[in-house]
């Protein structure tokens, strides 16, 4: 196992500040093939889970805090820019 080239490490690079991400993936296994990428591909996805309002109580985290946050930047400006 030998480290990967730091030239081709720039290459990758530069695939993905160009946000070619067809290009990327493809390189990437390419210097898996290679040998020289070990690590990339091996990873497993988690499948999404829905937690219970008990599970999360259970865990002590407050749901409210999971919802979107409120918007509040006019609320002054309501307040007092009434007559």
């Amino acid at each position: 196992m030998s480290p990967v080239p730091t030239s081709q490490l720039a290459h990758l690079d530069e695939l993905l500040l160009r946000n070619d991400d067809t290009a990327a993936v493809s390189f990437a296994r390419q210097l898996q093939e290679e040998g020289l990428l070990l690590g990339f591909g091996q990873g497993r996805q988690l499948p999404k889970r829905i937690y219970s309002l008990e599970e999360l109580r259970l865990n002590q985290i407050d749901a409210a805090k999971l919802l979107s946050p409120k918007d509040k930047s006019l609320d002054l400006i309501r307040s007092t820019g009434q007559p």
